[in-house]
């Protein structure tokens, strides 16, 4: 348990270098790369990348460079000084994936998600088939699960790199687009990249990261690993929501539709979309920690981590919340208005003093209630900011309404099943049900699901 807290921390730790260390690099690359891609001025778009990319690269590394050289200033308040050996070995680890995550985010941009996928699903099957093989041998360790995440993340670094090269190599307009683009646009790059970098430290103390660091510093161990688990698994869901798996096609096509039109309308219809099917795939774990969280998840983790299935219950929801402010974001980008994410980040990070408040009375449920707080005074300032420009976001409360309905109804007929037969049929008859639902009354309007559809079908490869 204690490896598993300090686990947890490292990566924290990594996460908060990668933020402080970004400068708006990410920010402006994520931003302008569709728009260029969108008006086939590759040229410029080329240049942006490989400068950008190589930048974070070695940013990132002089960033854990000085953290380690600092150790013996920071470690101490979060528990590790006995763990610095095992930090040491994680460094790579951090290096790795931070700059993985950003060729991954670019080469999304650019629509290149098959070449994405594909490379971080090498990664995945890799990590977890030698974290099973050492389970099953009694040799999973810290420095097992080290050693298995650099060989994982190096498997991905060279697969992405070896993606975005062959299909640099095979673009036969790479060269195409107008050379002065950045001379002309360097007053507004500039702008975009200080607005995104402060929107950036404004929301330093949101997330797991800083929850786990925080967690660190104020529990005992062994709640310290509960949480890690926790927020380990809210990771996972984060990243295989429709919103997030989505986004690398519909960011672009907010930014570029937005260009080209101006249509605030369209790109609103398109958050309320995206929203609402996160919540449909929600509505899934939730129903089986509603119906047995507890048992299975006593079973799955040997006895260790069924306490947390409540608390699992709660950080779906902030993760719903959460969902609806990613859309939000990507509005906020669209129309190049990011001082709206300073105020609206400054309002996020105050779920952390929130949750240090309530800790010593509510323990980590001190989180969930923090992260809702925050998540909801931050969508109110944003939604606040869209009125004051004269942008009308219409959230459709009506549809939202009915996805957690389905999502109830089905949990409640799950909880009946499994108190007159066992939790493993009352899961089973939850999630029928809840499927059953979705298929004659989906929460999705006609012209949604064409968009939906459309959005699917253009995969790109």
């Amino acid at each position: 348990m204690a490896a598993f807290a300090a686990y947890s921390v490292f990566q924290a730790v990594v996460l908060i270098i990668g933020l402080v260390s970004s400068f708006g690099v990410g920010q402006t690359m994520f931003r302008y790369v569709p728009e260029l891609r969108a008006t086939n001025n590759n040229l410029p778009m080329y240049r942006l990348i490989f400068a950008g990319t190589s930048t974070q690269m070695l940013v990132i590394a002089a960033a854990l460079t000085l953290a380690w050289g600092t150790r013996e200033w920071w470690a101490p308040s979060f528990q590790l000084v006995s763990w610095l050996p095992w930090l040491l070995l994680y460094l790579p680890v951090g290096w790795l994936r931070l700059t993985n995550m950003f060729i991954f985010r670019t080469m999304e941009s650019l629509l290149w998600q098959k070449a994405t996928q594909y490379s971080l699903a090498a990664g995945a099957f890799l990590r977890f088939s030698t974290s099973g093989l050492l389970l099953l041998q009694g040799a999973l360790t810290l420095q097992t699960v080290i050693l298995t995440e650099i060989v994982s993340e190096s498997v991905v670094f060279l697969f992405l790199l070896s993606g975005f090269y062959r299909r640099w190599k095979a673009d036969p307009y790479r060269a195409d687009g107008y050379d002065g683009w950045f001379d002309e646009n360097r007053p507004r790059i500039r702008r975009y990249a200080v607005w995104g970098y402060l929107q950036a430290l404004a929301n330093m103390l949101y997330g797991g990261a800083a929850n786990r660091v925080a967690a660190s510093a104020m529990l005992p161990p062994g709640l310290v690993g509960v949480f890690g688990f926790v927020d380990s698994l809210m990771d996972y869901g984060q990243r295989y929501l429709p919103t997030r798996m989505l986004n690398g096609m519909i960011q672009p096509m907010f930014f570029a539709r937005y260009a080209a039109s101006g249509n605030f309308e369209e790109i609103a219809r398109l958050a309320n979309m995206t929203f609402r099917a996160s919540l449909v795939a929600l509505g899934f774990p939730s129903v089986i920690l509603l119906v047995g969280g507890v048992v299975l998840l006593d079973w799955a983790t040997a006895g260790k981590y069924g306490e947390a299935a409540p608390i699992l219950i709660g950080l779906l929801f902030v993760l719903s919340l959460e969902s609806l402010r990613s859309q939000l974001e990507i509005i906020v980008r669209a129309i190049e208005r990011n001082e709206i994410f300073l105020v609206s980040n400054l309002t996020l990070s105050s779920s952390l003093p929130v949750a240090l408040i309530l800790l010593p009375h509510i323990g980590l449920w001190g989180f969930v209630v923090g992260g809702m707080a925050g998540n909801v005074f931050s969508i109110a300032v944003v939604l606040m900011w869209f009125h004051r420009l004269k942008l009308h976001f219409r959230f459709d409360w009506l549809m939202t309404a009915h996805a957690l309905l389905l999502a109830a109804g089905s949990g409640v007929l799950g909880c009946w099943a499994a108190s007159h037969l066992s939790v493993w049929l009352g899961c089973g008859a939850g999630l029928l049900a809840y499927g059953f639902l979705l298929l004659i009354w989906p929460p999705i309007k006609t012209d949604e699901r064409a968009l939906l559809l459309q959005l699917m079908k253009r995969r790109p490869a």
